[in-house]
């Protein structure tokens, strides 16, 4: 196979002719093949240097997610596999994973603080936005036991005094406060003592 032409292309890509045949990598990656218009190229090395090339793709649109903000393993997997095949992205997650970039224990461990403290999010409501993220039961139970020591009843009253002081006295307002609190992942019995010492001043 003879390359009898060479086209930039938008996005950091090369057009490749093969005569009438047009194929597309990007741009670093060809450069760095040492390959150029009139180069011959067998079909194999073609077809590792496409690989090459797309696996180096998946790893700069992981690196462009990162920069907006961390992700979890499984997101970049999920974003980057509407674009490419599973083990591509595979392969960039594993450089991505290997320079420290994505550390699920590290994401959730941040996330779970400020879902506890900016939030006031309870438990069971940091372990279903912590799984929407995917990250593992494991990690999510590893994490969890660290806050292990705190009161969730006054942390549902801290969010009582903030969002609904003062209290309503109509029971269906009051069951609003209820189902609200326990949207964020807090039990019957914890909102109601917080509920009942938030009404007796404590």
């Amino acid at each position: 196979m003879k390359i009898t032409a060479l086209s930039k292309r938008r996005h950091r890509l090369t057009a490749v002719f093969f005569g009438d045949v047009c194929e597309t990598v990007d741009t670093e990656t060809l450069l760095l093949s040492g390959l150029r218009e009139g180069s011959e190229v067998s079909e194999e090395e073609w077809q590792s240097l496409k690989e090459t090339a797309e696996q180096n793709r998946a790893y700069e649109k992981a690196l462009y997610l990162l920069e907006y903000r961390a992700h979890t393993k499984s997101e970049l997997f999920t974003k980057l596999r509407t674009a490419f095949p599973a083990e591509v992205c595979e392969h960039a997650l594993c450089r991505i994973e290997r320079l420290g970039l994505c550390d699920d224990e590290a994401f959730a461990r941040d996330f779970a603080d400020e879902l506890f403290n900016r939030k006031g999010f309870g438990k069971r409501r940091v372990a279903f936005e912590l799984q929407k993220k995917g990250v593992d039961r494991d990690i999510i139970d590893e994490v969890l036991c660290e806050y292990e020591d705190s009161d969730p009843v006054e942390a549902i009253a801290a969010v009582i005094n903030k969002k609904y002081s003062p209290l309503p006295e109509d029971d269906k307002k009051i069951q609003r406060v209820y189902a609200a609190l326990a949207r964020m992942g807090y039990g019957y019995r914890d909102i109601k003592a917080a509920v009942e010492r938030v009404k007796n001043g404590e």
